[in-house]
């Protein structure tokens, strides 16, 4: 009797033995299981911030660049690599400024949204149109004369896109820009145009080349 009751002991101290196993594995998978899903919420979580972030930079752009403009400027290339305290915003917000200013002949605006080293800016302009004539300034008061210049004939320039060809230490160049131009003296419609130029981190536009654009150019129409 005393064996079969000490077996019988055995069998259910090697049962609760079990149980308990069991009770323990049970438990490191439930916690391992939310561990999981904590992580798994973590990094849902990061990716939405990721993707909320870049969407947020792109309205920053077009938003900095619709400002000055009622149609918005797509906004293309690359714009990684941007020293500290400089970014693609800020040099949207200065090409933007830029045109409104010369629009309007604005000398204090023109001069707020130009990098004039030493007095210089370098801007050419093509031919649009046989009455029109080829410009090149090479320092800020010739740029502001030309301004003046094409004040009376309501020049108009509307930027459509910005393509960013990378920073080149404090200079983000771009390459190319598209746009509209018109005024009195040249049509009743609006001529495309193409170009390019530099943005100087913290000082403005730093040069700017513009011209008609050829039928087989890509890029937005009027």
């Amino acid at each position: 009797m005393k064996t079969r009751s000490s077996a019988r002991r055995g069998s259910q101290s090697t049962l609760g033995l079990r149980a308990t196993l069991l009770d323990e594995t049970y438990s490191k998978v439930d916690r391992l299981s939310r561990v999981g899903r904590i992580r798994k919420n973590v990094m849902e979580g990061m990716m939405v911030r990721i993707f909320c972030a870049a969407v947020g930079f792109q309205l920053i752009l077009i938003g900095s660049a619709s400002a000055q403009q009622s149609t918005p400027v797509k906004i293309r290339g690359d714009t990684t690599g941007a020293p500290r305290g400089c970014s693609a915003a800020k040099g949207i917000s200065a090409i933007s400024a830029w045109f409104k200013a010369f629009t309007n002949a604005d000398s204090a605006g023109l001069a707020k949204a130009s990098a004039t080293p030493n007095g210089r800016f370098v801007l050419t302009v093509g031919k649009f149109a046989p009455s029109d004539k080829f410009i090149r300034t090479r320092t800020f008061e010739e740029l502001l004369a030309y301004a003046r210049e094409r004040a009376p004939q309501r020049e108009r320039i509307r930027v459509q896109e910005v393509r960013f060809d990378g920073w080149r230490g404090r200079v983000l160049q771009w390459d190319p820009i598209y746009f509209t131009r018109s005024a009195n003296d040249l049509g009743d419609t609006a001529l495309s145009g193409v170009g390019k130029g530099g943005y100087w981190c913290g000082q403005g536009v730093w040069y700017l080349h513009l011209a008609p654009r050829p039928d087989a150019e890509p890029g937005p129409r009027r």
